[in-house]
């Protein structure tokens, strides 16, 4: 599902942070598995996938 980026702290795990999906739901994302070429950032547009149970992958739109 797509998502915006609402607050994102990198780290060397990929980061967490809140995104805002597109049906409105805020969701709070730690550990999650980071594809983009910069760090995420507040308004970026990322495809939100589960891995697994726990694990978040996020895409960056380019």
């Amino acid at each position: 599902m797509w998502a915006i980026v609402e607050t994102w702290i990198p780290d060397s795990e990929g980061g967490f942070g809140v995104v805002t999906t597109e049906s409105c739901e805020s969701m709070t994302v730690r550990d999650a598995l980071v594809e983009a070429d910069v760090p995420l950032r507040a308004g970026d547009r990322v495809w939100l996938e589960y891995v697994d149970a726990e694990v978040v992958k996020l895409v960056k739109a380019q």
